[in-house]
């Protein structure tokens, strides 16, 4: 069985993959949520210039992919998430899109435009199965903006910006009502208030794995997990692991990291398992930089996500390829490319990867990304470039990092853009204000470190504990207040020594691509927060498209289990240990979406027990869920849904002593089924208890 690992056949199988004519590769895009510079211990990965790793903790199975795969040198996304989703998805820089401006919150009617295609689109062209999960952010006002209306043909994720990782609800504008509800499966509310977001996704990401058929075409994944945006929060099973990092905020954030580390790692075992690594690419990209201020690290960079300082804009990301793809490792570990590159490429390349014409799909739909599937293929080196050196930048020749005019939309007399562009060695920032922290030792917490564009520190105690952080501004370090800043990012790769006076032909160089550029700017979109969007508005309580409250066609749901909220409660024991009752609820999107019209759910659950630790397990009994819908619409568990039952057994058909086990398993109308009981249910034959 082919493994994630290098074997002795990685050779033979990149020969066979080079010929023409061999099927296309299904693709994984890891988009990780506010993930810093030093987020990722990255060990053995290629060494970046002013490497990042985190050193307090250690991300293991994502470290592998980075090992294995080509890290990217020269990376480059946005500096806040939805125009980076807007550019990933669209492959069109988010000033073409009127969306470089900030974050699209919830009730305003600003999206990625109807005339925008998306990576999936331009993949399903190419023959592929497309499923998403996570954070969407790129608009949901009408339902033709929602994902299963733009390309997937699945979609568990939230719409909004930000949200609760265990009730997966947020707030917004002038609503009332507080936190409420963002979470869909396909187009349906999904009612789950308490499964973490990271597992919720990855246990998506499993699902979409285990149904897949090959021989409908291969599959992308968009998998946009929650994690590590804030607000910071995670089980405590994975924050038992992060004991050495005592820093309140990078406590949590560790946690964090480890689930999502565990759930990569389950992915990534499946794949072997299922047969689908040797022809699977997977490629991992932030999508800003760290947030300082809520426990990230982009150390040694200056700047946090928001500025365009190296903190915010220069991305973590790398690509692996399976034995059977043009990426394959060869025995070659700790690759990397120095070509530039930026996350509106993801699209072109991709389309390049499964065999398609990327050159006709960047003109047919005006793209700006730029296809550099032959420069990641053809990459062999191990090094970061020295000063010196002559640099293959591959086929792009400049990245634009950031480009907005005044607040109006339009340029005003004078050149008064915010904008940051890189072009070779050379970076230039305009108009980018300088804000700052006090030097004290350990400034947690504190607001400065949310907009900081210097350097920002976590530091280890006399016992090995990461206790502290603190902001430092490395002597002879200069201010950046000036209107134009010039950094030579091979000799100055923190950004400490502004050069625009010693370089006038540089500036002056740069500063006219950006005006290129400034002059298919179109003004950001603004509309003002619409009280029509409130989740009360609307039955299920949640955040809905609210221009038009009807999905035009119900989303598509392939077969198989999904996610659902479920609750079985404790065995209870009664009629002097002579007998059992169990209680219990489910909220299932499946039969949500055909549930019958007097509310109720036709769903049978059974009841299986075994010995303890050993089994063989035997059904013993069956329930109906079938409750009445008010009766939960007041417990506030299933809005829409009636899920209820209860089950009753005789003790006396088992062995006094023995520890038995129970599984509690719903089997739904399309003969699936799904586990319910998230925890062990134990007891002995006696009524005693375990």
């Amino acid at each position: 069985m082919p493994t994630l690992g290098i074997a002795c056949v990685v050779a033979a199988h990149a020969l066979i993959a080079a010929t023409a004519g061999s099927p296309p590769p299904n693709i994984i895009l890891f988009v990780i949520d506010d993930l810093g510079f030093a987020d990722l211990s990255l060990i053995g990965a290629g060494n970046r210039t002013a490497n990042g790793q985190a050193l307090d903790y250690q991300t293991k199975n994502i470290d592998k992919l980075a090992r294995e795969g080509i890290m990217l040198n020269a990376y480059y996304v946005n500096r806040l998430c939805s125009p980076t989703r807007t550019s990933l998805l669209s492959s069109r820089y988010a000033y073409n899109l009127g969306l470089a401006g900030g974050v699209i919150t919830n009730g305003f009617p600003v999206a990625l435009r109807l005339n925008e295609s998306t990576i999936a689109n331009f993949l399903k062209k190419e023959g592929y199965q497309t499923h998403g999960f996570g954070k969407w952010d790129i608009g949901y006002h009408t339902w033709e903006h929602t994902p299963t209306y733009r390309g997937f043909d699945t979609w568990l994720g939230y719409y909004n910006a930000d949200e609760d990782y265990f009730t997966h609800s947020c707030g917004g504008g002038g609503c009332k009502g507080g936190k409420m509800g963002d979470l869909r499966n396909g187009t349906n509310a999904l009612f789950d208030n308490e499964t973490y977001s990271t597992v919720l996704y990855t246990a998506e990401a499993i699902r979409i794995l285990e149904h897949h058929n090959p021989d409908q075409g291969p599959f992308f994944i968009y998998a946009a997990y929650q994690a590590l945006h804030g607000p910071l929060e995670a089980p405590q099973e994975y924050l038992n692991r992060c004991d050495n990092v005592i820093e309140a905020d990078r406590h949590i954030y560790c946690g964090m990291a480890q689930a999502l580390d565990d759930g990569i790692g389950r992915i990534t075992s499946l794949l072997d398992a299922k047969g689908f690594a040797d022809n699977t690419i997977i490629a991992l990209t932030a999508d800003n930089g760290g947030q300082n201020g809520v426990g990230g690290n982009n150390w040694p960079l200056r700047g946090n996500k928001a500025t365009v300082f190296e903190g915010g804009v220069r991305g973590n990301g790398f690509i692996w390829g399976g034995p059977a793809t043009r990426l394959a490792a060869q025995g070659k570990m700790g690759r990397l490319s120095p070509a530039l590159m930026h996350n509106v490429d993801w699209g072109p390349t991709f389309v390049a990867a499964a065999g398609g014409n990327a050159s006709a799909v960047i003109a047919a739909h005006v793209l700006d990304g730029i296809n550099v599937w032959e420069t990641l293929v053809a990459t062999t080196t191990t090094t970061p470039p020295s000063n010196g050196q002559v640099i293959d930048y591959g086929p792009r020749q400049d990245v634009l990092l950031h480009l907005q005019g005044p607040d109006n939309g339009y340029v005003q007399e004078g050149w008064e853009l915010t904008a940051a562009l890189r072009m070779g060695d050379w970076k230039i920032v305009a108009n980018q204000k300088e804000a700052s922290c006090p030097p004290s030792i350990n400034i947690s917490g504190q607001t400065c470190l949310k907009e900081a564009t210097g350097w920002v520190q976590l530091h280890q105690d006399g016992t090995g504990h990461w206790s502290t952080r603190s902001y430092v501004k490395p002597e002879g370090t200069q201010v950046c207040n000036e209107s134009v800043c010039l950094f030579n990012l091979i000799t100055d790769p923190l950004e400490q020594r502004n050069t625009a006076e010693e370089n006038p032909d540089v500036v002056a160089r740069l500063l006219a691509r950006i005006n290129e550029y400034n002059a298919t700017r179109i003004p950001n979109q603004k509309q003002p927060f619409d009280l029509g969007s409130c989740p009360l508005n609307f039955p299920t309580g949640y955040w809905t498209p609210w221009l038009n409250s009807t999905p035009p066609l119900p989303g598509p749901r392939p077969p198989g289990p999904r996610a659902f909220n479920s609750s079985v409660g404790s065995l209870q024991i009664m009629e002097k240990n002579a007998s059992a009752q169990l209680e219990g609820w489910c909220c299932d999107p499946l039969v949500a979406h055909t549930g019958e019209p007097n509310g109720t759910d036709p769903s049978t659950v059974r009841f299986s027990v075994g010995p303890r630790n050993t089994g063989p397990f035997s059904v013993i009994g069956t329930a109906v869920a079938n409750h009445p819908r008010a009766r939960l619409m007041q417990l506030g568990l299933c809005p829409n849904l009636n899920h209820g039952f209860v089950f009753s057994f005789s003790l006396k058909q088992f062995t006094p002593k023995q520890a038995y086990s129970m599984k509690v398993v719903a089997e739904r109308p399309d003969g699936s089924t799904i586990l319910l009981n998230k925890g062990e249910i134990c007891f002995r034959g006696d009524g005693s208890s375990c």
